[in-house]
C-alpha cells in the first residue's frame, strides 16, 4: 500500500498501571508492516471517556490538518470539536 500510515490507540488502566503487558500493539506493527502499512504513533490512554474522546478528536484533527485531501473528503464532515 502507498501512503498508508496508522496512529494506534489502546486504551486500559491495567496497562497504564503495569498489571497488563500491550501485547496488541505488537501484533498490529507486525501485521501492519507486512502489509506495507506504516505506524507512525502508538498511544496508550486509560479507561476515562473523556480521556478517549480527546485521543480520538486529536487524531481526527491532526488527520484533517494533513495534507491528505482524500481524507478529508471522506471524514470531514464526523470531526466535531468539542470541549471533554
Amino acid at each position: 500500500m502507498k501512503n498508508v500510515h496508522f496512529l494506534l490507540f489502546v486504551t486500559g488502566d491495567e496497562i497504564l498501571k503495569g498489571q497488563t503487558q500491550d501485547t496488541n500493539s505488537h501484533y498490529m506493527c507486525q501485521a501492519l508492516h507486512a502489509a506495507g502499512v506504516s505506524v507512525k504513533k502508538i498511544s496508550v490512554i486509560g479507561d476515562v471517556a473523556s480521556t478517549i474522546s480527546s485521543e480520538v478528536c486529536m487524531i481526527f484533527s491532526e488527520a484533517i490538518k494533513s495534507n491528505h485531501s482524500n481524507f478529508k473528503r471522506k471524514w470531514s464532515w464526523l470531526y466535531q470539536p468539542f470541549a471533554v
